[in-house]
Formats: C-alpha cells, sequence, structure tokens
C-alpha cells in the first residue's frame, strides 16, 4: 500500500519579550504554535514540551514529549494543555497511535495537564489565515506612538481600524504607518481582534 509522505521543515520561533517559543520539527507544528498562541487567556506557548513517561499496551515505560506545552492565565481556571500536532493522514496510517495517544493522556492527567491531539483541520481553520498575518508582526520594532494607540483604546475600548489610527495621527503617511503596530500589540495581546473578519481599515480592534 502506497503510504502518505509529508514534507516536513525545521526552525525555531519566538515571540520577543516573552519567553513563547521554541524548536519546531514539522510546518504544522509551528502553526499549531501560532493557533495557541493567540487563543483566549494563553499566557506562553512552549514547543518540544514536556516530557512525560507513560506505559505502553505491553506494560513497558516509555516517553513521550509534546510539541505544545500551552499555559493559561490563572483567571481561566484551566490547567496546562500538551497538544500532540499530527497529520490526520498520518493517524489515519498508524492506528496503534490512538492507543498511544490515550495512554500519553492518561499519564499527563495525573500530572495535572489536559492533552490533545490536533491535525489540520483543527489548526488550519478559517480564521487561521488572519491569526497567521497579525503573528507575522509579533517582533516589529516598537512604534513610538504604541502608547498613544492603547490610551486611545482604553478610552474608546471599541473601533474601527481606520477611525483608531485618524484618531491618533492626523496625517494620511502616519496614518498608514501606524497599522503594523496594531497587528503587533494585536499579536502581543494588547489588543483584540476576530480573526473571522477581513482585517482591513473596517476591522473592529477592541482592547
Amino acid at each position: 500500500m502506497k503510504r502518505h509522505r509529508f514534507t516536513n521543515s525545521t526552525g525555531t520561533v519566538a515571540v520577543r519579550g516573552t519567553n513563547s517559543g521554541g524548536k519546531y520539527k514539522s510546518k504544522l507544528e509551528r502553526e499549531g504554535f501560532i493557533k495557541a498562541y493567540l487563543g483566549a487567556d494563553v499566557v506562553s506557548v512552549h514547543l518540544q514540551q514536556p516530557g512525560i513517561t507513560y506505559t505502553d499496551g505491553s506494560g513497558k515505560p516509555r516517553r513521550y514529549t509534546g510539541d505544545l506545552l500551552v499555559r493559561f492565565n490563572e483567571k481561566s481556571k484551566r490547567r496546562p494543555l500538551v497538544i500532540e500536532c499530527k497529520y490526520a493522514q498520518a493517524l489515519a496510517d498508524d492506528p496503534s497511535l490512538v492507543e498511544k495517544h490515550k495512554r500519553v493522556a492518561l499519564a499527563f492527567n495525573e500530572k495535572g495537564h489536559d492533552f490533545s491531539v490536533q491535525t489540520e483541520r483543527e489548526i488550519r481553520t478559517p480564521d487561521f489565515r488572519m491569526m497567521k498575518f497579525v503573528f507575522d508582526h509579533r517582533n516589529n520594532d516598537p512604534h513610538p506612538a504604541n502608547h498613544e494607540i492603547m490610551t486611545c483604546m482604553r478610552t474608546h475600548k471599541s473601533l474601527s481600524l481606520e477611525v483608531l489610527i485618524k484618531a491618533v495621527r492626523s496625517n494620511l503617511i502616519e496614518q498608514y504607518a501606524l497599522i503594523p503596530e496594531v497587528w503587533r500589540l494585536v499579536a502581543l495581546g494588547e489588543l483584540k481582534v476576530d480573526f473571522h473578519q477581513n482585517l482591513d481599515l473596517a476591522a473592529k480592534i477592541t482592547l
């Protein structure tokens, strides 16, 4: 039987000014990192963490390392989440992975962690394109007007991107120079957007 082959890519991803990041072993892991990092209530996301020992079906101890470790803020009352990023076809090709993941989940549960297997179907959702667009601004140099942007947002709570940049600057060129800074602030969680909308001048920005 012909087996599906995947082209993987390796590298390192980081978020400036935070401890989130690490080395990824596939494109799907990097995409999973972006999806998790921009999720609600997330404080940090780490790649290739944590390691744990679980018992396989024959009773032998095995080592497993998560692809992603997601930590949430205390308000959410959510336990740390370990994510395995796996292509759906890879799961279909190897049914034994289902049993393995069940045993890994039990081992993590005993340690106070939740466990989830996510495929490209859960990661590459319709909003992912906008999430990736924003995430790519995470390491921009801060714009000198960032405090003015945040002051404006604290006053109004919610504005369209167009209204926001016009409130901060009157010159058209200076207004458009603010847009990457708005996306940087969204990427860092200072501002929020609905990733299901097109991130154009009509996009709604909230505090």
